[in-house]
């Protein structure tokens, strides 16, 4: 009887966390504006041929604006590369305080 108590112990903490996550992120998702909708949507069923043709349409236009951001950022970053040796050297830094000056020689009598 002892054993039987000891795995339904395991067992509870092990379940214990995705239990409280999930119930936690329904929850959360069904107090938001997007749980709403899916819920909706998914009280009405699949979705429709043309709300799935519309959004690959869209996910095909984000894949080739993705695609033409990280060409540019690839063809900048070369560029810098290349010109970041032919900069002149920068100025050295200042301290934001000034250099107390020397003190006065002293002279011995």
């Amino acid at each position: 009887m002892e054993h039987v108590f000891i795995v339904v112990t395991m067992v509870a903490f092990r379940l214990a966390p995705i239990l409280i996550i999930g119930v936690g992120g329904w929850l959360v998702l069904s107090r938001t504006t997007t749980g709403r909708a899916l819920l909706a949507r998914l009280r009405r069923g699949e979705a429709g041929t043309n709300d799935v043709l519309a959004l690959a349409s869209a996910v095909e236009r984000l894949e080739r604006d993705l695609a033409d951001i990280q060409e540019r950022l690839n063809y900048t970053e070369r560029l810098v590369m290349q010109q970041g040796s032919a900069l002149p050297p920068a100025p050295p830094i200042r301290p934001k305080t000034p250099t107390p000056p020397d003190p006065p020689p002293t002279v011995s009598h």
